[in-house]
């Protein structure tokens, strides 16, 4: 009964969308998307609520609010974080051509918001981080580093993979695409640049801090080769364990 209530609800909004959009009445079209997203807050709203008397009546109520607390904080600070990097990386792209700017800003947030409420774990591990005295024998790094501080450079380089991409994207649209409602889309195939001589630069730019985050992946690549299945022994470990070499004299 749950789910089919929610799919009658979801499949009413869509289907207001629809038929609006097809007839262009707007009034359709709003109250559909009203549907819609009453639906998503109502069901989430009876998710939170259930799963909030669960913990009541275990007794703990600190533990819930903590994690609510530490997801909200991190997909806020993270949607910020995002938004100014594709911010950052399509400063230049002029006026003329904001709606692109706005919408490559706006899909950075999401994704830094998305990033920031499904990391939040790894997040709080790396705020808390414990180095240890023991390191590997390979690269000198503390055992300590692997665990809290390995996850989540790699996790960030993901995110700033995502927004480098976004705004490269976002560039070669400025660039090489036209939006008109006479003719739709049109791809430009003269390879001129559309706005100024040195438009050329923020591709190159872009490109350019794209690689870079590549070159960052690839640095945090030495790390994992401790990982690797293809030795005796996977993983960091003390100076008393040799990885896949006999001694000498065997």
């Amino acid at each position: 009964m749950y789910a089919a209530l929610f799919l009658l609800l979801l499949g009413s909004g869509a289907g207001l969308i629809f038929f609006g959009l097809k007839r262009r009445d707007a009034s359709k079209v709003f109250v559909g998307a009203a549907i819609a997203v009453f639906t998503f807050l109502f069901f989430w709203f009876l998710d939170f609520w259930g799963e909030m008397l669960w913990f009541e009546a275990l007794r703990y109520t600190g533990r819930f609010w903590t994690v609510v607390l530490a997801k909200t904080i991190a997909a806020a600070s993270m949607a910020v974080i995002g938004w100014s990097v594709v911010f950052l990386l399509t400063l230049s792209i002029p006026k003329e051509n904001g709606n692109t700017r706005r919408w490559a800003r706006l899909i950075g947030a999401l994704f830094g918001g998305m990033w920031g409420f499904a990391r939040w774990e790894t997040l709080l591990i790396f705020f808390n981080r414990v180095f240890t005295e023991v390191e590997d024998p390979n690269l000198s790094m503390s055992t300590g580093f692997y665990m809290f501080v390995l996850p989540f450079l790699d996790a960030l380089y993901g995110l700033f993979f995502q927004l480098a991409v976004i705004a490269l994207i976002a560039i070669t649209v400025t660039l090489f695409v036209r939006f008109s409602r006479e003719r739709g889309i049109e791809f430009d195939r003269t390879g001129k640049p559309r706005i100024g001589h040195r438009s050329y630069r923020l591709l190159y730019i872009n490109a350019a801090f794209l690689l870079f985050v590549l070159a960052c992946g690839k640095f945090l690549n030495r790390y994992h080769l401790l990982y690797s299945a293809y030795g005796v022994v996977t993983g960091p470990a003390g100076p008393t364990i040799t990885f896949g070499c006999p001694p000498t004299g065997w």
